[in-house]
């Protein structure tokens, strides 16, 4: 048998095997991992839980490299897993883990990347990586334009580049409309990395910024999705040049966090997230006003019956 027809034969069996997944997904959520690089090794893969990191399992590769993780109830909500193996500290894959969906994870290569692995029968990693891909060839050309306008400042060539301008930013809110009205986890996702790029990318240039980033960290994010977007600690990282000292905001984070905390009321376990994120923030920019006003709100909220169960709380 030639080498098209042996690659035909084993995409019909990933083929075969995701299909055979789906059929029988009532019994729970399966990952097929097929990485023939990696025949006979450790394949670990994690769910991402605010700045946690959840082990899902630990699979035995076969000497094709092809496996399974059954997930039963581990998964119940869709969110970032992460590949990582044993041994191979520079290997890091993050990708779209639904309980809806029984995906095939291939890669021949000895580096997994974006570039070079699919995800088969994934709907939530197919429309991530179709997305992803549009907004970073509309990048690279609204930045060749850009270097473009630098050299020819006049003329018809130039009047030409500016029209080809106006079609990127049409083009990137268009991106942005289908990212807001889609229903996937994975827009998501997008949004809050795209966000990090833009809306909050010039926090530090000024108060019209920052009021701009804090509207976003108030009215916009959604802490009970970002808790399982792997985006939790470098998001509210980047948001914490609002409330830098001497600034408009200063003294107003213990405040703000309050604010966002009392809109999460489905998921108890991300309002604890938040406040020790928040708490901990508060000890370690030495923010003690702001620190008062969270634990003050805790005390006060009737979410939690316990609240002195908090981490920073405890000795409180």
């Amino acid at each position: 048998m030639n080498k098209i027809s042996l690659q035909h034969t084993r995409i019909f069996n990933l083929i075969v095997i995701g299909l055979l997944g789906s059929v029988f997904s009532i019994q729970g959520q399966t990952l097929y991992l097929s990485l023939s690089q990696y025949a006979g090794k450790q394949v670990l893969i994690s769910s991402m839980h605010g700045v946690k990191k959840d082990t899902l399992g630990l699979v035995t590769l076969d000497e094709k490299g092809n496996g399974s993780l059954y997930f039963g109830a581990k998964q119940t909500r869709t969110g970032i897993a992460v590949l990582t193996i044993p041994g191979k500290e520079h290997l890091y894959y993050e990708f779209v883990l639904a309980p809806t969906e029984n995906p095939t994870l291939v890669c021949d290569g000895e580096y997994v990347h974006s570039g070079n692995t699919t995800l088969l029968h994934s709907p939530e990693n197919r429309s991530l990586d179709r997305w992803f891909a549009w907004r970073q060839g509309l990048l690279q050309k609204q930045t060749i334009l850009k270097e473009l306008t630098r050299l020819y400042t006049q003329g018809r060539f130039r009047e030409g580049i500016v029209k080809e301008q106006a079609a990127i930013d049409i083009a990137l809110t268009q991106l942005n409309d289908t990212l807001g009205s889609s229903p996937l986890f994975a827009a998501r996702y997008m949004q809050y990395r795209v966000a990090q790029e833009t809306v909050l990318s010039k926090i530090w240039e000024s108060n019209d910024e920052r009021a701009r980033a804090r509207d976003y960290f108030l009215s916009t994010i959604d802490f009970e999705t970002l808790y399982y977007t792997g985006q939790w600690f470098p998001l509210i990282n980047t948001c914490l040049e609002i409330w830098k000292k001497d600034e408009a905001y200063y003294r107003q984070f213990g405040k703000d966090v309050a604010t966002a905390m009392k809109k999460i009321r489905q998921q108890p376990k991300i309002y604890v997230a938040l406040a020790e994120s928040a708490i901990t923030i508060t000890e370690r920019m030495s923010w003690e006003h702001d620190k008062e006003e969270l634990v003050a709100f805790l005390k006060e909220d009737n979410l939690l019956a316990s609240p002195s169960g908090i981490v920073g709380l405890r000795d409180e």
